[in-house]
């Protein structure tokens, strides 16, 4: 079996660019069925490069072949379509571990807000990250439940990225995780911490 526990899947274009989310539903026999939130006949094509997240088998990339496209209104009257999928070959498997953490040491602007709702920007280094959260060091002083925002740019892309304070020690350094993340980032931040983990790993 391919996937045990997958709900959703990000789609791509043949240069590796993200093109929208889908909902996935496996049924008895293994059939996948990819559900959009609206309809996307204009961006979806036969052959397509999907990554699955299933929660035990981490995340799959996989050539795949859609057929039978179907626009639809749900109860709420909301129009979705939906394809078939059948995976033709599988790219990678990413293991979905987020506690692989990978040392980055990397200076980044980011923006957070005082008691007031006023804006704080800041500057703080990322001493480590993975694909749920990071941690960092700063002069500014964060508390435990403080939102901060910024922006990371693993292998040329833009990842915009809010994160939640878990943890504070005396020295200024803090623990956070990440919220409100979508597939496609998530994606990225996993291929990211893939990579660096294993030339860390190459070079010990």
């Amino acid at each position: 079996m391919l996937l045990y526990n997958c709900r959703k899947a990000a789609l791509y274009d043949s240069n590796e660019n993200y093109l929208c989310d889908a909902e996935v539903f496996v049924s008895d026999k293994e059939a996948i069925t990819l559900s959009f939130s609206r309809p996307y006949s204009q961006i979806l094509r036969s052959e397509m490069t999907i990554s699955f997240f299933d929660r035990f088998r981490g995340v799959i990339t996989c050539e795949c072949l859609l057929s039978g496209y179907e626009e639809y209104i749900t109860p709420k009257r909301e129009q979705k379509c939906r394809v078939h999928c059948e995976v033709v070959q599988v790219i990678s498997t990413i293991e979905r571990r987020s506690d692989i953490k990978v040392p980055i040491n990397t200076e980044v602007d980011m923006l957070t807000h005082d008691e007031s709702g006023n804006r704080l920007p800041f500057v703080a280094k990322i001493n480590n990250i993975s694909a749920g959260g990071l941690c960092l060091s700063s002069s500014l002083a964060l508390n435990k439940g403080q939102i901060i925002h910024f922006t990371f740019v693993p292998l040329n892309k833009n990842l915009h990225l809010s994160a939640e304070i878990l943890r504070t020690q005396e020295d200024f350094t803090y623990g956070a995780r990440f919220i409100n993340i979508t597939s496609s980032t998530e994606s990225e931040l996993r291929r990211y911490v893939y990579r660096v983990d294993l030339k860390f790993k190459k070079y010990m």
